[in-house]
């Protein structure tokens, strides 16, 4: 695995570029795909990176199953990757790529854990209402857990909101164990 700061070195080259192009959505919907690719194919992963397979080969590869899908300075991208033999840190790559395009387009990432799955209207309106909160598009990943009993626990920025029902006997217990 390559350093953090290596990492943010490439992809911020990689978003200064698409920025230059106005192509900054289209490149970080490409680079998800390709993490998810990498993520539901781990052996791919290991053949990208494994150096008894010939450089061109594995190149060659990602340009057969990704060629016609993605911008080809992301497929160039991609590549040099693999003759950097960087490859296998693609995911902390991409991880900073998404935290660039994400302060650049002021987005804001955060999860929503609900017991029971919340109706659209109810996303978009918590959506909507956290956006407004943080003056940033709110771009949430919801998550059912029966385990909360009821209610909603809020993870955004490392703050954690718990409005569950779990959280709130929780809350309870330890008031009545202190007395």
């Amino acid at each position: 695995m390559i350093p953090k700061k290596t990492a943010k070195e490439y992809s911020d080259a990689l978003y200064e570029l698409s920025a230059e192009l106005s192509e900054e959505k289209t490149f970080m919907s490409q680079m998800k795909l390709i993490k998810e690719a990498l993520s539901e194919n781990p052996e791919y992963q290991l053949m990208l990176s494994s150096p008894q397979i010939a450089t061109s080969e594995r190149q060659n590869a990602v340009e057969e199953i990704f060629g016609d899908s993605v911008h080809e300075y992301v497929l160039s991208f991609i590549q040099i990757l693999i003759s950097k033999r960087v490859i296998r840190s693609f995911d902390i790559i991409f991880e900073c790529y998404e935290e660039r395009y994400n302060k650049e387009h002021e987005i804001i990432k955060g999860t929503v854990k609900s017991a029971i799955e919340l109706t659209e209207s109810q996303k978009n309106e918590l959506t909507e209402k956290i956006s407004k909160k943080y003056n940033r598009k709110f771009d949430p990943e919801f998550i059912v857990d029966p385990s909360i009993i009821g209610g909603i626990i809020l993870e955004i920025n490392n703050r954690v909101i718990d409005g569950s029902l779990k959280g709130r006997v929780k809350d309870i217990k330890e008031v009545m164990l202190s007395e």
